[in-house]
C-alpha cells in the first residue's frame, strides 16, 4: 500500500469517526455560554436529539425553564416542531412544567401554543394540571396571549373538559376566574 493511499484511508476513517461521535451532553443541559460554544465549535448540532428522551436542546431548555437558552436557540434556527419521543412539543413542555417565562418566549416568537397533542390535550390543559405557582402563572400567560380559557380537551373516548374542570390548584382557579391570586 502506498503512503498516499494509507493517508487517504486514515483521513476517511477519522472523518467517519468524527461525524458519528455522540454530541457533548451539555447540548441538552448547558448554560447559554456553553450552548453557544458547542454550536459554534460544531461539536453539536442545533437539533440533535438526546438518545434517551428524544429531546432536542430546545425542548430540554423549555422543560428546565431556561428562557434565555430558548430565546437563543430560536434565534439561530432551532426547529420548534421536533417533538420529544412521546410527541410532546415545546409549548406542551412549558405548560406541563409550569414555565411561564418559556411560554412568553414561545408566544413572542409566534409559536402556536394552542396545538393539541394526539392525547387530546393542549398546553393550557397541561399547565392546569400543575399544582405549583408557576403553573398558574403559565396559565395566565397562555390566557393573556389569547388562548380561550374555556378551551376543551378532545381526548379520545373522554368527555371534553376545560381547564377549570381539570385544575385542583386554587391559584390556577383564581386566574381562570379573572382574580389575581395573592401568591403570584
Amino acid at each position: 500500500m502506498t503512503a498516499q493511499l494509507f493517508l487517504f484511508l486514515l483521513a476517511c476513517a477519522l472523518a467517519s469517526a468524527a461525524s458519528s461521535s455522540e454530541p457533548d451532553p451539555k447540548i441538552w443541559s448547558g448554560s447559554l455560554v456553553e450552548m453557544k460554544a458547542l454550536l459554534q465549535s460544531r461539536s453539536a448540532h442545533l437539533d440533535n436529539r438526546n438518545p434517551g428522551s428524544g429531546q432536542t436542546p430546545l425542548m430540554a431548555a423549555c422543560l428546565r425553564g431556561d428562557a434565555e437558552v430558548v430565546e437563543y436557540l430560536l434565534s439561530v434556527g432551532a426547529d420548534v416542531s421536533i417533538p420529544e419521543k412521546d410527541g410532546y412539543t415545546c409549548p406542551h413542555g412549558a405548560g406541563f412544567q409550569g414555565r411561564a417565562d418559556v411560554a412568553r418566549v414561545l408566544i413572542k416568537r409566534g409559536i402556536d401554543v394552542t396545538e393539541f397533542h394526539t392525547d387530546g390535550f393542549a398546553p393550557l390543559h397541561r399547565a392546569c394540571w400543575g399544582k405549583k405557582e408557576g403553573h398558574a402563572e403559565t396559565v395566565r400567560v397562555f390566557l393573556e396571549s389569547g388562548v380561550d380559557r374555556d378551551l376543551k380537551s378532545n381526548a379520545p373516548k373522554a368527555i371534553p373538559r376545560s381547564c377549570k374542570d381539570m385544575t385542583t390548584n386554587p391559584n390556577t382557579r383564581a386566574v381562570l376566574l379573572g382574580d389575581k391570586p395573592a401568591e403570584l
